[in-house]
C-alpha cells in the first residue's frame, strides 16, 4: 500500500481563520453579476457600481443562472471564490421586471439580502437632466451562454417622473455634471428618513450600501482629511416602501473663514427602486460577523465622556485648598485694616496687662490680712 502523508490540518486552519473576524479588517469586495436576462438599465446599474467603488468590485457581465433567493450556493461559492463579502446581481423578467439584489456574504456563506424592483435609474455618462424611464417596459437582452454583452448605442430617453418628484433638480446643486470621483475617494453618506432606523429592511439595506462604499476602514485614532470627500450620495425615504439615491460631487470654495463653502453638483448617476423581497441574517452569524476583537477596540480614556452631539468633557479631581494661606494683593484697604487689627491687639494686651496687675494687687493684700 503506498504510504499516505502526514496531515498537518493546513486546509482546516486556513478555512477556520476565514470565519473568524480579523483585528483589522480590509475594504469589502463588491460582485457585479448579471443574470441570465437583463436590460440596457441594470447593466449600467451594475457599470456604474463597479466604477465608483473600484480597485474593490469584480464584474461578472456574462449570463450567469443566479436565483439568490431560490439557490445561494452559486453566490456563496463566487463569494468564497472571489474573497468579496457584497454581490449585486441584476435579472429581468416579466414577473419580477428591472430586478436587483443587494447582499452580504460571511464565511463564504450567504448573511443577508435585500431586493429592488427599479423604477428609474442614471449613468454617470449621462446629463444630469436625462436618465433612463423604467415605466415602459424594455427589451431583454438574447444572446448565446457565454458571450458577453454588446453595449447598446440608443440614447436613453428622457428623465423619469420619479426622478422630478424625488427633487433630484434642486437649486442648490449645480447645472453642470460632476466628473467622476477619484478611485479609492469614499463618499459622504447621507440617510434621510426615519424608516433606516426603524424598518429592518431599510436598516439592512443602509448597512449594506455603507459596507458597499465605505472603502478601507478608518482605525480607530486615525484623522480624515476634509477634503478627502469629494463626493457624496444622497438617499431618501419617499414612502413605506420606496426609496431615491441621488450621488453629487462636493467642491469647496473660499468663504473667507476657516470652514469653506460646500456646493455640490449632479454626478448623474441616480436610482429610484421599490423594496420586494428580504431575507434576513441569522442572529447566530450575524453575531459572529460584527464581533471586534479586543486590540481594535479603542482604548477608554479615565474621566472622559462624550455627549450625544460628539463633544468631549473631561473630569479632574483636585484636593480641597487651604485658603488661609492663600496670599492676595496687598492693597490700601488691607493696609488699613492690619492697622485696625494691631491697635486692637494693643488695646487688649494692655487691657490684660491691667486686668494681671489688679488680680496681683488684690492677692497681697489678702495675704496682707491673713498675716495680721
Amino acid at each position: 500500500m503506498p504510504k499516505r502523508g502526514r496531515s498537518h490540518g493546513k486546509t482546516k486552519r486556513i478555512l477556520e481563520s476565514r470565519d473568524e473576524s480579523t483585528v483589522f479588517e480590509g475594504a469589502k469586495g463588491l460582485m457585479c453579476i448579471r443574470g441570465t436576462k437583463s436590460t440596457d438599465e441594470l447593466r449600467s446599474v451594475l457599470r456604474d457600481l463597479s466604477i465608483l467603488t473600484k480597485p474593490h468590485s469584480k464584474t461578472f457581465m456574462r449570463r450567469n443562472l443566479i436565483r439568490p433567493f431560490e439557490d445561494a450556493e452559486p453566490v456563496e461559492f463566487l463569494s468564497q471564490k472571489n474573497g468579496t463579502g457584497l454581490f449585486a446581481v441584476a435579472s429581468h423578467s416579466k414577473k419580477r421586471p428591472f430586478n436587483l439584489v443587494f447582499g452580504r456574504c460571511f464565511g463564504g456563506r450567504l448573511l443577508d439580502m435585500v431586493e429592488l424592483g427599479l423604477t428609474g435609474v442614471g449613468s454617470l455618462s449621462e446629463a444630469p437632466t436625462a436618465g433612463a424611464d423604467m415605466s415602459a417596459p424594455a427589451e431583454e437582452v438574447e444572446g448565446e451562454e457565454g458571450e458577453e454583452d454588446e453595449e447598446s448605442e440608443e440614447a436613453p430617453a428622457a428623465a423619469a417622473a420619479a426622478a422630478a418628484a424625488a427633487g433630484s433638480s434642486s437649486t442648490a446643486v449645480a447645472e453642470s455634471r460632476g466628473a467622476t470621483p477619484q478611485i479609492g475617494m469614499r463618499p459622504c453618506m447621507v440617510f434621510v428618513g426615519a424608516g433606516w432606523e426603524t424598518e429592518p429592511q431599510f436598516a439592512t439595506l443602509r448597512n449594506i450600501f455603507l459596507d458597499m462604499f465605505r472603502g478601507v476602514p478608518v482605525r480607530p485614532g486615525d484623522g480624515m482629511l476634509l477634503t478627502s470627500f469629494s463626493w457624496c450620495i444622497c438617499v431618501t425615504q419617499a414612502s413605506a416602501e420606496t426609496f431615491h439615491l441621488r450621488s453629487y460631487t462636493i467642491d469647496l470654495r473660499r468663504s473667507g473663514t476657516k470652514t469653506p463653502k460646500v456646493a455640490l453638483r449632479d454626478m448623474g448617476f441616480h436610482m429610484d427602486a421599490t423594496l420586494r423581497r428580504y431575507q434576513p441574517a441569522d442572529a447566530a452569524m450575524m453575531k459572529a460577523a460584527t464581533t471586534i476583537p479586543a486590540q481594535a477596540r479603542a482604548s477608554r480614556k479615565k474621566n472622559m465622556s462624550k455627549d450625544a452631539v460628539g463633544d468631549t468633557y473631561g473630569r479632574v479631581h483636585m484636593e480641597r485648598q487651604d485658603f488661609s494661606t492663600l496670599k492676595l494683593r496687598a492693597n490700601r484697604a488691607s493696609k488699613f485694616d492690619r492697622r485696625e487689627r494691631r491697635s486692637g491687639a494693643a488695646e487688649e494686651d494692655e487691657d490684660a496687662a491691667a486686668e494681671t496687675a489688679e488680680a496681683g494687687s488684690e492677692r497681697a493684700k489678702r495675704s496682707r490680712r491673713a498675716d495680721a
